[in-house]
């Protein structure tokens, strides 16, 4: 009776440990197998956010920008020769988040990609007249309605990189680094 009871046990272990490895199989051939058609697809398939707000589409990359109750989501999506796959948090890295002049100021990338995407955030609410030397595109998010939050794509950025907002130069220093 003790060793049929026994086997019965392993076998419901071996059962649903089989059942969890299949699941997490599906979620790991979703984010390396699947290619999907855009970079707001994967976002609609993948996740769970109430809408996306704004897309930056870099060479190797994409940033979307995406609303989950009162917080904004940035996913950077990364494109293949045949579309665009899923992405992991994990090959997100921000490389810098400082406040200066009452903005916040953040720059995310992908791994092992140049593509760049800096966030500037006027902390006072204030709508600012933003651009840098590199001629990038800021689009303003239309969701925010009580700040003004800017986003663009960078191809490279180093150490003469700067940001001109309402005409004042403003440089981004390593020291000044969040979590990168």
């Amino acid at each position: 009776m003790k060793f049929r009871a026994k086997k019965n046990e392993i076998t419901i272990i071996l059962v649903l440990f089989s059942f969890f490895c299949v699941l997490q199989l599906h979620n790991i051939s979703k984010i390396a197998l699947y290619t999907y058609n855009s970079p707001e697809e994967v976002i609609e398939k993948n996740y769970n956010f109430d809408n996306i707000s704004l897309s930056i589409i870099g060479e190797e990359t994409a940033c979307v920008v995406s609303e989950e109750g009162d917080s904004s989501n940035i996913t950077i999506i990364p494109k293949t020769d045949t579309g665009w796959k899923n992405a992991t948090n994990i090959n997100t890295r921000r490389l810098l988040h400082t406040v200066k002049n009452n903005l916040i100021i953040s720059v995310y990338t992908y791994k092992k990609t140049q593509d760049f995407y800096i966030r500037v955030c006027s902390v006072d609410k204030s709508e600012i007249n933003i651009s840098d030397n590199r001629d990038s595109l800021f689009l303003v998010d239309q969701s925010q309605v009580d700040k003004y939050v800017y986003y663009a794509y960078v191809k490279s950025l180093d150490e003469s990189y700067c940001l001109y907002i309402n005409e004042n130069e403003i440089t981004l220093e390593e020291e000044n680094t969040g979590d990168g």
